[in-house]
């Protein structure tokens, strides 16, 4: 076959053009990528007025968010369905559920300084000691403890945790200079923690310039100091 480079008369007159056709959507015109959400921010604020919260013993109900004065130190549970606040000014500790879809937090109750503690008859049986100007709180890795440390009280508090509804039973107190407790153990109380095998709970005295380490029952959550002899080689 012969090869030609004379075009065929019936494309002498034809319009030629580079200009092709747009393919839809292959050419219009670049739109900005879209902005990913911003994240949901939440804030719950000392006195918030919110739907009121029923109390056992006839107690009033609460009608506001309490315990966030002086907020100092904030802990999760391990599960992550509770949060607690420890607030120095309101020497107690707020009480939060956390929604685990998107993390917002609902106030649930608070325990606080002085409060009366009730038996199951609802008779008063004593008052929970050892929150004064709350400076640190810390839940246990088992979920089953919480500890506070008080500045104005130079005390450790215990509670008890129930896992399904966060609320905390007042169980004991340790104050520096009281009973066991030689003075200038925690002085000034800033910090508290569990080691994680539970064994030990460690409080930072700001004033006594110590770490005190307490024995701690893994059962009950209560603590004891260690003697000189727990510290002595057979």
């Amino acid at each position: 076959a012969a090869v030609s480079d004379v075009l065929p008369e019936v494309l002498f007159d034809a319009v030629w053009s580079c200009v092709a056709a747009p393919v839809p959507g292959l050419l219009q015109p670049l739109l900005p990528l879209p902005s990913p959400p911003s994240p949901a921010v939440s804030a719950v604020h000392d006195g918030d007025d919110i739907d009121d919260i029923s109390r056992a013993c006839l107690l009033p109900p609460l009608p506001l968010v309490d315990g966030l004065a002086g907020a100092r130190a904030v802990a999760v549970s391990g599960d992550g369905l509770n949060l607690y606040v420890a607030g120095a000014d309101d020497n107690a500790v707020a009480i939060f559920r956390r929604d685990l879809r998107n993390g917002t937090v609902t106030f649930t109750g608070l325990v606080s300084d002085g409060e009366p503690i009730r038996d199951a008859d609802c008779d008063v049986v004593g008052s929970m000691d050892g929150l004064a100007g709350a400076s640190d709180v810390e839940v246990s890795a088992n979920g089953q403890h919480v500890y506070v440390a008080s500045l104005d009280d130079d005390a450790l508090a215990v509670f008890s945790r129930d896992a399904e509804t966060g609320a905390l039973t007042y169980v004991m107190r340790l104050k520096d200079g009281f009973g066991e407790l030689d003075l200038g153990t925690i002085d000034d109380p800033v910090a508290v923690a569990v080691t994680p095998d539970g064994a030990q709970v460690l409080v930072a005295g700001a004033l006594s310039d110590t770490v005190a380490v307490f024995s701690r029952d893994a059962a009950t959550g209560a603590v004891i100091a260690f003697t000189d002899s727990d510290c002595r080689a057979d």
